[in-house]
């Protein structure tokens, strides 16, 4: 999930090296291989990368936020259901749907 955040504030370089390995399963010679470089250079790359998205987060703290705005907007789906149970309003369902949106970004 980090990369997903802060993938982006890596190199080109980093970036192929991780998805690689993160989404592609591959093996170190597998992509040492199809980054010309060597296995422990891969290595390397891959848990420095680690490093410094887990630095990220402990700075910048978007992921931790994320959750917390999720676990929020489930709670206020709960209130909204039940005022929905009890009132059967229109405009809650519109309110409802704004946020069954928000929920799935």
């Amino acid at each position: 999930m980090l990369f997903d955040f802060y993938g982006g504030l890596l190199t080109k370089k980093q970036q192929e090296c991780l998805r690689m390995h993160l989404y592609q399963d591959l093996s170190l010679s597998e992509i040492a291989s199809l980054m010309n470089v060597s296995r422990q250079a891969a290595y390397d790359t891959i848990h420095r990368c680690e490093a410094i998205l887990e630095n990220y987060e402990q700075k910048l703290k978007a992921m931790e936020r994320d959750k917390l705005i999720k676990v929020s907007l489930q709670d206020i789906m709960d209130d909204v259901e039940s005022l929905k149970a009890d009132f059967q309003i229109k405009k809650i369902s519109g309110t409802e749907e704004k946020i069954k949106k928000l929920l799935e970004y």
